[in-house]
């Protein structure tokens, strides 16, 4: 599966990376794909799919990104899912 970030519309491929993580980061709530877990430097060995203003919006983002990978979806555009939430 394939993931649009917000920043930069830039297109991971999930099979590259190890995981995805929510992390507090200044009042707000990154959704992250890391390669490993060393805690990650941006760019380096994680991305930043999307910034969220509340833990509440980031876990509803993960649940359908979980909901897009079960269901097979070949991409999931998170400019798109916010844009739906709104």
């Amino acid at each position: 599966m394939f993931i649009v970030t917000e920043r930069d519309n830039e297109i991971l491929n999930l099979a590259h990376f190890r995981g995805i993580q929510i992390y507090p980061d200044r009042n707000k709530h990154r959704l992250d794909a890391y390669i490993n877990k060393t805690g990650g430097y941006p760019r380096v060995d994680l991305e930043i799919i999307a910034i969220f203003d509340k833990q509440e919006e980031a876990l509803n983002a993960l649940r359908d990104l979980t909901s897009a990978i079960k269901e097979g979806k070949p991409l999931w555009d998170v400019n798109e899912y916010k844009k739906s939430k709104s």
